[in-house]
């Protein structure tokens, strides 16, 4: 059994109001797009996507609360938790449009089965390392995966979600790790809603496969993620298979041999081979400060300062545009040594645009980061647009490989991945326990990821989690209710443009200060079952307000 989830909605065309529609049709440059299917067990289900504030990216429809909300949330392979964007996310400046925007928000004060367990910090150890802060209110409450009425599954146990304003993380997040979450000590885990998945029985394997999707390709190729296994129709095969990462906080890590661009006169921009973190929770790559100063030879690139990008003007874009480059990154286990695999990006993947924080208009740039250290060496969501990634928790292996964009009327070969005979879901649920009651972080204020190293067989992680201490009480501030906190405007990805920290009230019975910031395919090991897939109907995705 597998579950498969594939993007259906492309961006909106500019100055134009999305249209919300019997059969999750949306509009991109005049063009009509069919929806797609999500399978799991027989069952299928439909969505749409595509968000952010940077770039055109891939989103993920899922139900959360009682009576269900519904939210689009872009996967993070590093995550754990799922984080939805929360009505303080939206403020009286915004556009009107900014609940579509983000995704949809989500109201816990209207969800019967949200359960508060405080305000704490995100868990940003590896991504705090590129800038990235904010707090989220966490707690438990219902899960369905899909749109109401087409029959996605439920997950019986309550689920860990984060409510967030920050505007660092534009879109929330679907957390993809295996990894549990602890609340103040390690007696108490709870899993992650792929652990949820396999425990539950409604995977027969503890992994996952995802490709971002791309908007720019001529045929509009949406996202592919599939819980308990693959689509083998998404990827090139490969014979490389990788093994996580001893650092739990850097897992999915690949040593890259080189990075060649495709011009007249093919550039290597690496000075050496790195090994860098692959992770879709950030959307740029993170190069040696000597790499990027290669790709700035190579392609006219200039640094901007104000905002730490590589912005890009409307000359030099269409000279990028016309020379249609690609860039080929060599990947192996190490940085030396055995089997190796080249994924190609063309241009087009790195041709963005953000909108920025001051202005709110869009500028084109380039998604390249200078990483001051090794510890910064990051591979982000731009790369998924022309790769593959399946995890496999249960062998404690991943592979990358080339994606594939086929047309809707190619079949999907989805691809169940069963766990080793000695690995049900009981005993990989305990397994994941016992490992979170033996390993030890370091704390950060808030919810934390340490790195440290794993010992002998102990390959299971988990996330820490600390509430963030309250300093004394503002005479100013008022609550009735446990929710009487902060969710601070910390320091922002240097992406953003900095703007004025920002005050409002929460919504419902709350009353309190609020401050707002602006801020993984080769042949795999195991079984492989046969997949049906049944038809299923249409179903209209439910209209949303901009009270969300």
């Amino acid at each position: 059994m597998s579950l498969f989830l594939c993007s259906t909605r492309f961006p909106k065309q500019p100055h134009r109001p999305v249209k919300s529609f019997g059969l999750l049709i949306d509009v991109l440059l005049q063009v009509t797009v069919v929806v797609s299917r999500v399978t799991i067990a027989g069952t299928t289900w439909q969505r749409r996507t595509s968000e952010g504030n940077d770039g055109l990216w891939s989103s993920f429809g899922i139900q959360v609360g009682s009576p269900p909300q519904s939210v689009r949330l872009l996967p993070s392979t590093s995550g754990s938790s799922t984080w939805v964007v929360l009505p303080e996310g939206c403020i009286s400046s915004d556009p009107p449009t900014c609940p579509e925007d983000r995704g949809f928000l989500y109201r816990r004060n209207n969800s019967a089965t949200w359960s508060l367990q405080g305000l704490f910090q995100l868990p940003l150890y590896t991504q705090s390392l590129l800038g990235y802060s904010g707090n989220a209110y966490f707690g438990f409450d219902n899960i369905t995966l899909g749109w109401p009425g087409s029959g996605g599954p439920t997950l019986r146990d309550p689920q860990v979600i984060a409510g967030i304003a920050t505007k660092g993380f534009y879109v929330g997040q679907l957390g993809l790790s295996a990894r549990p979450v602890n609340f103040t000590d390690f007696n108490n885990p709870k899993m992650s809603l792929l652990g949820s998945l396999r425990a539950e029985d409604q995977i027969k394997g503890t992994s996952w496969g995802y490709t971002a999707g791309a908007a720019y390709k001529p045929t509009k190729v949406f996202g592919s993620l599939t819980f308990g296994g693959y689509d083998a129709a998404r990827f090139v095969r490969n014979n490389l298979t990788f093994t996580f990462g001893a650092d739990i906080s850097r897992d999915i890590l690949v040593g890259v041999r080189d990075i060649t661009s495709s011009g007249a006169t093919p550039t290597s921009l690496l000075d050496s081979p790195i090994t860098a973190f692959i992770d879709s929770t950030v959307p740029h790559i993170w190069l040696p400060i000597s790499a990027c100063k290669r790709f700035e030879q190579a392609l006219g690139l200039s640094w901007d300062e104000q905002t730490g990008l590589y912005i890009v003007n409307d000359t030099l874009h269409e000279t990028l545009v016309a020379r249609n480059e690609e860039f080929r990154f060599k990947l192996g286990q190490g940085v030396q040594g055995g089997e190796t695999v080249d994924i190609v990006v063309p241009y087009k993947a790195f041709d963005l645009e953000i909108t920025t924080a001051e202005t709110g208009k869009k500028a084109r740039y380039f998604p390249l980061r200078r990483a001051q250290n090794d510890s910064m060496y990051t591979i982000g969501r731009v790369f998924f647009q022309e790769a593959y990634l399946f995890t496999d928790y249960d062998r404690q292996t991943f592979s990358v490989s080339q994606a594939l964009f086929p047309d809707t009327n190619i079949p999907k070969k989805l691809t169940p991945v069963i766990a080793p005979s000695n690995a049900t879901a009981t005993a990989t649920a305990q397994n994941h326990h016992k490992t979170s009651k033996l390993l030890s972080l370091p704390a950060i204020a808030g919810i934390s990821i340490a790195a440290f190293l794993i010992l002998a067989a102990l390959s299971a992680a988990l996330f820490f989690v600390r509430r963030r201490r309250k300093g004394t009480t503002n005479p100013e501030t008022t609550s009735s209710g446990p929710e009487a906190a902060e969710i601070d405007g910390q320091e922002r990805p240097t992406h953003e443009v900095e703007g004025e920290a920002l005050k409002v009230e929460l919504d419902d019975a709350e009353v309190q200060r609020q401050e707002l910031m602006d801020p993984e395919v080769h042949e795999m090991l195991g079984t492989v079952l046969e997949v049906q897939e049944l038809e299923g109907t249409a179903v209209a995705m439910p209209s949303r307000t901009s009270n969300g």
